[in-house]
């Protein structure tokens, strides 16, 4: 109550001055601005626009001009019932509000239920509070409320006679005046369409057995908001606003409730507006609004909030259960840790600076006892507000890019504005020239920061062309629109100077139709002609191409292209067998039908592959193209106990895997997928002599995949 006899005479203080400076001729803003007035654009509308994955991002942005008397606001402003931020009944939207005004706001709430904490019993529920917001800066708001309520609750009632239970100890009457919200938002326009905010706030309760405030009950909230305006691009008349925080709930510390009776504890909890810590998410959509007479306009909203608790159940309540739990409702039940509710509402303004708003709040789901009181099941809420304006911007919202207004009462001509970038890595391109298509003296340069801005253009559907040394030349076709600055960015590609050409052909050297697929620095594909041929423009970097031909043995080569280098790379596809030699068989792996055989030819050593071993070696290359889950490909040759000449079984195989694989990696097979495994004469299957010597000259493949 002291709190409420100071903070009173000061609110009416500053609204009698506010009222007073509003009505004084020399202080209200003119229905019709001046042309010498300085119409200033948000400091927003100087950012660089979001950065975006096409070619070319467009977005309309309303030049300054003077609003007609006719004309609509943007939006309708409110502000939070409980806290005083600027938004639309319990959620928060990202704008700030305009800078040198303060809004205040009466309102209040009222709510009356059956069967709310014990089953048979009725309360009502009063609240209400004057809340309040100023801008002193772009992008800052600071608000705060003051908040009091009395709720009855009544206990054990029939036919009109009500009974309390007992040892009730809580008075059927609780009163709380007095509770202080103070809090800030922070936030900032990203874009066109997009608003972000962040926000905290503080409630001081006020003490139950005292005149001050119980600072051990304070509470702290904070979050985070998102705004959506999707009228200014995707012609819906709605703005979506997100809330996303969290609440550090203290005021249970209000009371102790030792030795106090489970139904006396809930209702001084719910009297008091006591609460547990929890996460808190509110969604909320709101209508653009319409103009009902020349000085009155309604909007409509919906709202719904999604509380979960976060704190340990209360043991005390285990097994007191709401009268509601199990029925169809769903409100309250015993292990509920989520509260949910719904409101929907209207919202209009008048005379310019009024506001009033009505609501209907539904409580549908209530967190269980163990969780804290129930909410009430609906809730009526009227708010009446006005806002005084202390600084230059007058009675109404202007959103403006950086021009000079023009001398007439609506432009005629717009303009582009935006930003040019590399294609590649999204880097400013500086003098990039900025034309329009067919149009002398039209041409601009971008500056080091890679932005322009063209001179004024008729409305109307127009090309721009651009171009920059050492980049693709672009057109983008666009709309002008009068009064309204279209912001593009556009991205160029580098030129490419770098080619890659071949041929692809068959084992007889007959030129292949088929498709050419490129991985690496950058991802492209392209196609042989009748004769085989193909050439590819790429930037420099490291690749790897694939050839693909049907009824051919896939195979892959690596290679690295130089800047304004030309490379030349040719492939002979084998044709694919009825039945392959070597497969990849699920459950079982590389399967190779036949041996690898080296040539042999007197005495010479046996390290030279056999021309069907090299069939045979084209098809595993296959597997491993179209298998890339196969990390290692081992490759592990054996010999028998037997010299040729000074060449040892053990240096026989190293040479028979090292032959192996290099004609792979010739093929395109990456060297770090093979794995070579020399055994020499360790490891034979059979006795060393007559045919067991054959059977321990081998060669043995075996794949593994990650």
């Amino acid at each position: 109550m002291t709190i409420l006899v100071l903070f009173l005479p000061w609110a009416l203080a500053a609204t009698g001055a506010a009222w007073a400076q509003s009505n004084d001729p020399a202080a209200s803003v003119p229905a019709e601005v001046d042309e010498e007035d300085d119409i200033r654009a948000p400091a927003w509308i100087n950012e660089e626009p979001a950065s975006g994955s096409s070619a070319a991002v467009v977005r309309p942005v309303e030049l300054p001009h003077r609003r007609a008397a006719s004309e609509s606001p943007l939006w309708i402003r409110g502000l939070v019932f409980s806290s005083g931020a600027h938004g639309v009944l319990r959620s928060l939207s990202a704008d700030t509000g305009i800078v040198g005004q303060l809004r205040l706001q009466f309102g209040g709430e009222f709510s009356n239920g059956s069967d709310v904490i014990i089953r048979g019993d009725k309360n009502t529920r009063l609240g209400g509070g004057i809340t309040g917001s100023y801008s002193p800066w772009v992008g800052t708001e600071l608000f705060g409320a003051l908040l009091g309520s009395s709720n009855k609750n009544q206990r054990i009632c029939s036919g009109g006679i009500c009974q309390s239970e007992e040892g009730r100890v809580d008075p059927e009457v609780i009163r709380s005046f007095g509770d202080l919200v103070m809090g800030a938002k922070f936030g900032r326009q990203i874009s066109l369409e997009w608003a972000l905010a962040a926000y905290g706030q503080m409630r001081l309760y006020s003490a139950t057995d005292g005149v001050f405030f119980d600072f051990g009950s304070t509470s702290v909230a904070f979050g985070g908001v998102a705004t959506w305006d999707l009228s200014l691009r995707r012609d819906l008349p709605v703005r979506l606003h997100v809330n996303v925080g969290g609440v550090i709930d203290n005021s249970s510390n209000l009371q102790d409730f030792q030795g106090v009776a489970q139904p006396s504890e809930l209702s001084a909890s719910f009297g008091y507006g006591m609460g547990r810590s929890r996460m808190q998410n509110l969604l909320a959509l709101e209508s653009k609004p319409w103009r009902l007479s020349s000085t009155a306009l309604l909007s409509t909203f919906v709202e719904y909030q999604l509380d979960w608790i976060t704190g340990s159940p209360n043991s005390r309540f285990e097994g007191f259960t709401s009268p509601t739990c199990n029925n169809t409702s769903g409100r309250a039940c015993q292990e509920n840790r989520d509260q949910q509710r719904f409101a929907f509402g209207v919202r209009s303004s008048f005379a310019k600076e009024w506001s009033v708003t009505g609501a209907l709040d539904f409580g549908f789901r209530s967190v269980g006892f163990p969780y804290g009181p129930p909410q009430a099941p609906f809730t009526m809420v009227l708010q009446l507000g006005r806002a005084f304006d202390f600084g230059d911007h007058g009675n109404f919202v202007v959103i403006a890019s950086p021009l000079p207004p023009p001398a007439e009462e609506e432009p005629d001509d717009g303009l582009i504005t935006g930003k040019v970038v590399n294609a590649a890595d999204k880097t400013p391109i500086a003098n990039a020239i900025v034309g329009l298509a067919a149009r002398a003296r039209s041409r601009v340069a971008t500056d080091a920061d890679g932005t322009f801005t063209t001179h004024d253009i008729g409305p109307g559907v127009v090309s721009l062309e651009i171009s920059a040394a050492g980049f693709e030349a672009q057109t983008l076709r666009t709309q002008i629109t009068a009064g309204l600055a279209t912001e593009v960015e556009v991205q160029l590609s580098p030129k490419i100077e770098s080619l890659v050409r071949g041929r692809v052909v068959d084992s007889s050297g007959k030129g292949l139709l088929g498709r050419l697929e490129f991985s690496g620095s950058s991802t492209t594909s392209a196609s042989t002609d009748a004769q085989g041929n193909f050439e590819v423009p790429l930037p420099a970097g490291f690749y790897i191409l694939r050839a693909e031909v049907p009824g051919h043995l896939m195979k892959e080569q690596r290679f690295s292209l130089d800047a304004n280098a030309k490379e030349e790379l040719n492939f002979a596809l084998r044709a694919r067998k009825e039945v392959a030699s070597a497969e990849y068989v699920a459950g079982r792996g590389l399967v190779v039908r036949l041996p690898l055989n080296f040539e042999t030819r007197g005495a010479a050593l046996p390290v030279v592959l056999s021309a069907a071993s090299l069939q045979l070696l084209d098809e595993v290359v296959d597997v491993l193209v179209s298998r890339p889950r196969i990390a290692k490909l081992s490759i592990e040759a054996h010999w028998d106990n037997a010299r040729i000449g000074n060449t040892d079984p053990q240096q026989i195989t190293n040479l028979q895997v090292r032959a192996i694989a290099d004609y792979l990696q010739a093929q395109g097979v990456a060297a770090d997928r093979l794995s070579l495994l020399a055994k020499g004469s360790s490891q034979p299957i059979a006795p060393n002599v007559g045919r067991g010597r054959i059977r321990n000259r081998r060669v043995g493949l075996s794949a593994t995949e990650e």
